[in-house]
């Protein structure tokens, strides 16, 4: 489903794949680090954000054709990857894994119409 938002002010756009999917959880992890890091790597990128005492956020984007890995295979895809990136998946349930295919929309010209400015284009599936 489209942006309702951005519809309701500038009208339905076509959207395209983006080439890379999202892999993203939030997951008690002892041993987190205490700051935000990335890693990049091979076409991919892996996120880690703590928000909590032994609590982080943490994401992973691959191209496309990896849209099918989970769990212990997306470990495996970051095996050569530093220890903290595969003990964060691997503390991870697979069932707590949201993966999505990232999407882009054309850019606008315009961000406003009238007294309502467009902050951001997230879509919902």
């Amino acid at each position: 489903m489209a942006s309702v938002v951005r519809e309701a002010l500038f009208g339905p756009s076509v959207v395209s794949d983006a080439g890379f999917a999202a892999w993203r959880a939030v997951v008690a992890f002892p041993g987190s680090p205490r700051e935000a890091a990335m890693y990049w790597g091979h076409g991919s990128r892996f996120g880690l954000m703590p928000l909590a005492d032994g609590v982080v956020n943490w994401y992973a984007s691959l191209p496309t054709s990896a849209a099918s890995e989970a769990g212990s295979q997306l470990a495996r895809h970051f095996e050569d990857w530093p220890p903290v990136v595969r003990a964060a998946i691997n503390a991870t349930p697979p069932s707590d894994i949201r993966v999505d295919r990232i999407q882009v929309s054309p850019t606008l010209p315009l961000w406003s119409r009238g007294c309502v400015t467009l902050l951001g284009d997230a879509r919902t599936q």
